[in-house]
């Protein structure tokens, strides 16, 4: 099966959901045993788990890693077409514009296959948590 089918938040890998992320944070909590008002990040931390966006981000990087390390040339093409079309506005957004920007910001341009855009899409959400700690810590 594809990452597209598995992991339908990749669609929205462009913007953040703060209900969303708050209600896994509360989930959090409770599994922790801490009061829900504790740091969301420090929670997220302390389980080791990611926030939505960062599971979209991860997911939409190894997806477009898929589309591009596939044999079939239409499914290239259609993503290049789709990249190419000028049909988002600001009630219509263009996901394929953000999982270039986001290959870009990760270094990941030219990764084509699976094993490889795993490793990379998860260091660079590494490094990105990495960076949001020292950004609290300061």
């Amino acid at each position: 099966s594809s990452v597209a089918t598995l992991s339908p938040e990749v669609w929205q890998s462009g913007r953040k959901y703060l209900q969303l992320d708050s209600t896994l944070a509360h989930i959090y909590s409770t599994v922790l045993g801490v009061d829900s008002k504790t740091s969301r990040f420090g929670v997220h931390c302390e389980l080791a788990a990611l926030t939505q966006h960062q599971m979209a981000q991860k997911a939409a990087l190894c997806f477009r890693a898929h589309i591009f390390g596939s044999s079939h040339g239409l499914m290239k093409q259609l993503y290049q077409l789709v990249l190419q079309s000028r049909f988002s506005n600001k009630f219509i957004l263009n996901p394929i514009r953000d999982y270039e920007r986001l290959a870009r910001e990760a270094s990941m341009t030219n990764v084509v296959e699976r094993l490889p855009a795993k490793t990379l899409s998860s260091w660079f959400i590494s490094r990105q948590r990495h960076q949001e700690m020292m950004d609290i810590c300061r």
